[in-house]
């Protein structure tokens, strides 16, 4: 596991991140490297090949009582994207089971 810190409004903000290697060889690709491939056990062509970070949709409202709560939530959590796209993050395929991965390719 790592660390990214991304400064949103002046505030920075420290995320947890989850490293994801391939292996040039059977092309598997995991998240815990150590230090061979799981699946055909070389450990001469394994490499990172991004950073992620689980985003979960479904607890943005999680603690909020009134619709204007809602809302701050929203606005919060869409500087909060828009900074991590401007910092290198994209999200691949289609958000279908209340979480979305964001990655961030080396």
């Amino acid at each position: 596991m790592g660390e990214e810190t991304i400064t949103v409004d002046g505030e920075e903000v420290t995320l947890s991140t989850e490293k994801r290697f391939v292996c040039e060889k059977c092309e598997l690709d995991w998240l815990e490297y150590e230090g061979q491939c799981p699946e055909c056990q070389t450990d001469k062509h394994s490499h990172l090949v991004a950073e992620e970070i689980d985003e979960w949709a479904k607890i943005i409202y999680d603690g909020t009582s009134t619709i204007e709560e809602m809302a701050a939530r929203l606005e919060g959590k869409a500087k909060f994207l828009r900074q991590l796209k401007e910092d290198g993050w994209e999200r691949r395929g289609v958000v279908d089971t209340g979480h979305a991965t964001l990655r961030k390719c080396e």
